[in-house]
């Protein structure tokens, strides 16, 4: 994850654990911006077209493709009285760290630059397993001059070192009280004889040379007429990036690499006879002091790094023993390289375990185009959804279109995730995935779904589907600051008329078997405004159809929908037209004869096992009942229903084929073919919904009938206990 100038994290002034001596720079708190932009890991990925016609597309947080490993690279100020507590809080942050990659299965691969005058770089180490010399190496003094130059020089050359580790997971601590002076113009971190800039004075060279006097003894500093003077006590990055474009044109307009030298020191850090290289500069107004350089250069490696995709954190601490290291200038600049924000040790913890906080969401529009001659349109299919944590899966809870997410004890009023569904009346759909989690750098978390390609009516030989019309992240960093809507990858799915392993699927995709929703229990009989369901009561084929048509899954509704029927007796304008349609048009409604439908006559046995068994997978059964001979229009169809429970037949042998079905019957036939079967009476809700005619609990239909009029939530299989009522779906759309 890219956090580009860090301007999600809070602004906060304050200690950095227990550390007496180290503290946070004392700057007011900057206004915060409305959102802030990082690059966050993700991905979306999708699986090739099976016969039919399905994918499934899957969302990644951080991306599927990106290895779990992390580089992490601490460059450590050893000139700090402090030093002892910045290890402190270093090693803390890297144990916290070690536990969450070993929960997770993650590498982190740590390496440690301490610089003084120069830098001084570890090897790599592995968090898991070489603890001791990361803290071994952390714990090493050096003594001599300030080079932050040098240390950023050595960190970036180590995040350079593993190609095979995305920049996104390569981050780097600087912890400094930022009194630079000196700098590796060469590039050569490790000199002993860093670069400096000789300035004016009467006479040429003194122990000052090379250090951060030149305030007081260089005098272009002074001329705020011609020169952008040094922001002081402010971290404002357009300050700071005036004063570091002023800097570098001062150092053009004087020739000042001219007056550029190599810094020698003795062994008790006492500068000895002027190097080979020195000279002094004359008292030019437009020219850059040492500081000036230091600050450049610092700057310059730290902008190659972001710009190369590095998480990059900066830490200002406060080191009493240094007259620099309290300088208003070094604490605004170790701020300014944090975007104009202070940042302690909680805050770097947040940025390098979470990909994105709690509250980010995902909007994702299922794929469809109809235009430059396409005309295809991806379905989400219910019930598909599942969500892994670390490859783990989440259990679930369904209620309606909204799905939750969570722990064994999941609740609409406590989950990890929830996923709201919505299909527009343009034939749009699109969900809403809300994070209720922090989610872990080292445990990827995916949701993953089904579609299914409804329509196929390119024009052109060969091309590709997308999977998606568009995939929209809005994340939250782990202060619950908003950031800038990012968008995923559109998968996509490649066609070809050569193809003949995809043509097939695409051809053949009206013949998938429609589907049953066995999975919401939403209440499929509405009853009548009298308050009674007339159990007894005879039921009408017309409203068997419409009965099957709420109880089709979304998918299968869908893909069939249709208004035009082509039954002589179907008016386009009744209120069963949809329904019918469909129906028919999913292959359910087979038996015409003579087109016509006669959507007001009592429905017979037979005719309902007609229309259930085309939602059956098998297509043939070997039951026979006796007053059902082998060359009856209905005779497949009603064995097929009876072998699978769904249409019982008498005790005495036979189906009676032509007798009609009561309402009480339909709602028993079709519970048992929804797998919809309350335990007891006690199983039921105070609350729902009841009936004049149904208040006989013994009756052998009650539960049946409460069943199908209630919608609910459930636990349980194949005996439910129901959990909630929810609301009833509005057919009357459809009507």
């Amino acid at each position: 994850m890219k956090k580009r100038i860090l301007a999600c994290l809070l602004a906060l002034v304050m200690l950095i654990g227990a550390m007496p001596v180290m503290a946070l720079a004392a700057e007011p708190e900057a206004e915060k911006p409305a959102s802030f932009d990082w690059e966050v890991s993700k991905s979306k990925t999708a699986t090739a077209l099976d016969a039919d016609g399905s994918t499934r597309v899957t969302l990644s947080l951080p991306s599927a493709e990106e290895t779990l490993t992390s580089d992490v690279v601490f460059v450590l100020d050893g000139s700090s009285s402090a030093d002892a507590n910045v290890v402190k809080e270093s090693l803390k942050l890297l144990d916290e760290l070690k536990q969450a990659a070993k929960v997770n299965g993650a590498t982190v691969n740590v390496c440690i630059v301490k610089f003084k005058r120069q830098a001084f770089k570890s090897d790599w180490f592995d968090l898991a397993t070489n603890f001791e010399d990361i803290e071994k190496a952390m714990s090493t003094k050096y003594s001599g001059g300030t080079n932050i130059h040098a240390g950023l020089l050595a960190g970036k050359e180590a995040l350079e070192e593993h190609t095979n580790v995305s920049a996104s997971r390569k981050y780097l601590v600087l912890v400094s009280d930022g009194s630079t002076y000196l700098y590796s113009k060469d590039g050569n971190w490790a000199s002993d004889t860093p670069f400096t800039r000789s300035y004016h004075l009467d006479d040429s060279y003194n122990s000052f040379s090379g250090g951060y006097w030149d305030e007081g003894y260089y005098q272009p500093n002074a001329y705020p007429e011609v020169n952008v003077p040094r922001p002081k006590n402010t971290s404002d990055i357009a300050a700071w990036q005036e004063y570091l474009k002023d800097v570098e044109k001062r150092n053009a307009e004087s020739h000042g690499d001219d007056y550029d030298y190599h810094c020698n020191y003795d062994l008790n850090f006492n500068q000895g006879k002027p190097s080979d290289d020195f000279k002094p500069q004359p008292n030019v107004p437009r020219s850059a002091s040492n500081r000036d350089m230091a600050f450049y250069y610092a700057d310059q490696t730290w902008q190659q790094m972001r710009n190369a995709g590095y998480n990059l954190f900066s830490i200002a601490t406060k080191d009493d023993s240094a007259g620099a290291g309290n300088s208003d200038d070094s604490h605004s600049f170790m701020n300014y390289l944090n975007g104009g924000q202070s940042l302690n040790f909680s805050d770097i913890k947040n940025e390098i375990f979470y990909a994105v906080g709690a509250g980010s969401t995902v909007e994702d529009i299922m794929g469809y185009d109809t235009s430059n001659g396409n005309n295809y349109n991806f379905d989400l299919v219910p019930g598909s959804l599942i969500l892994t944590v670390g490859g783990q899966s989440l259990a679930s809870l369904r209620d309606g279109n909204t799905y939750y997410f969570g722990d064994a004890d999941v609740s609409k009023t406590k989950y990890r995730f929830m996923v709201e569904y919505t299909f527009a009346n343009d034939g749009t759909e699109k969900f809403v995935w809300t994070i209720n989690e922090h989610v872990s750098n080292f445990s990827r978390v995916q949701l993953s779904y089904q579609l299914r390609l409804r329509d196929d009516a390119r024009t052109s030989t060969d091309g590709y589907f997308y999977t998606n019309f568009s995939a929209t992240l809005t994340p939250k960093d782990s202060g619950g600051k908003t950031g800038i809507n990012q968008t995923f990858d559109r998968p996509r799915v490649t066609f070809g008329l050569g193809d003949a392993d995809y043509l097939l699927p695409i051809l053949n995709l009206k013949k998938a078997t429609p589907k049953l929703n066995t999975r919401d229990h939403f209440a499929y009989v509405q009853g009548y405004p009298d308050g009674t369901v007339k159990p007894a009561g005879s039921i009408t084929r017309a409203e068997v159809a419409a009965i099957l048509f709420r109880l089709m899954d979304a998918d299968s509704r869908s893909l069939y929908y249709s208004t035009a029927s082509g039954f002589r007796d179907v008016d386009s304008t009744k209120w069963y037209n949809t329904y019918v349609a469909t129906l028919n048009n999913a292959g359910v409604i087979t038996d015409s004869r003579t087109g016509y439908f006669r959507p007001n006559d009592a429905i017979t046995r037979a005719e309902l096992a007609a229309m259930l068994a085309q939602f059956a997978e098998k297509k043939s059964a070997a039951i026979y009942f006796s007053d059902v001979s082998a060359g009856y229009w209905a005779a497949n169809a009603i064995a097929l229903t009876a072998n699978l429970g769904w249409i019982n037949g008498y005790p005495d042998g036979t189906f009676g084929p032509d007798k009609t079905v009561t309402r009480a019957e339909l709602m028993a036939m079709v519970n048992r073919a929804t797998g919809r079967a309350p335990e007891s009476t006690g199983a039921l809700l105070s609350g729902m919904k009841t009936w004049k005619d149904n208040a006989d609990t013994a009756r052998w239909y009650y539960l049946d009938v409460q069943e199908a009029t209630n919608s609910h939530t459930y636990l349980g299989a194949p005996t439910e206990t129901w959990t909630s009522l929810t609301t009833t779906p509005d057919w009357s759309q459809y009507e």
